[in-house]
């Protein structure tokens, strides 16, 4: 499993601009692909497709949905 960091700084980046607020506290883009993957929430995104694609799904979302990272 990897992290795509720039899609993951993305996220938090679009998570802050819609609600004004930080999704979570970090103090490196690999830190913070880290801790949103563990992080005790579930976080997903998807495309922009008619039919939107999952793109992400951190740990507690595919334990969640019964998913792995494939």
């Amino acid at each position: 499993m990897t992290h795509n960091i720039s899609h993951v700084l993305r996220i938090v980046n679009s998570y802050q601009h819609f609600t004004g607020k930080k999704l979570i506290d970090y103090d490196s883009a690999t830190t913070l692909a880290e801790k949103l993957y563990n992080a005790s929430f579930a976080l997903v995104s998807h495309g922009t497709e008619a039919d939107p694609i999952f793109n992400y799904g951190n740990l507690t979302a595919q334990k969640l949905w019964e998913m792995n990272w494939d």
